[in-house]
């Protein structure tokens, strides 16, 4: 798709991940989406961001997909073995959040680090 999902603009589109890679969503074509900066703004404003799912929803059919428990787990087993902290903490939950957010942990599942 060449355009954005929403409005229909055509330039300048970004992949959206309609539940958040914070929020263990994953990468899968359930969870992509593209959208024009504008749209892309609006989805990640806490204003108008379920606003913008119901309309992904309405214009798309998708819901978004979080990962599956199993690879939860792992992430949470790898973050609590890196920082040496429990899921309360602040240093466990800082470094989980950049971690998906980078989406650099599908990189170490992939290669195994994650295991």
């Amino acid at each position: 798709m060449n355009k954005c999902m929403l409005c229909g603009f055509d330039k300048a589109l970004l992949l959206h991940h309609i539940i958040k890679r914070e929020e263990y969503g994953s990468s899968s074509e359930k969870n992509l989406i593209y959208l024009c900066p504008n749209c892309h703004y609006m989805a990640h404003s806490p204003e108008y961001e379920e606003e913008i799912k119901k309309e992904i929803f309405e214009k798309t059919g998708k819901k978004g997909e979080v990962l599956n428990e199993e690879i939860i787990q792992r992430i949470k087993e790898y973050v609590k073995k890196k920082t040496g902290t429990k899921e309360n903490d602040w240093a466990f939950q800082t470094f989980e959040r950049e971690l998906t957010n980078s989406g650099g942990f599908h990189a170490r599942l992939n290669r195994g680090i994650i295991r």
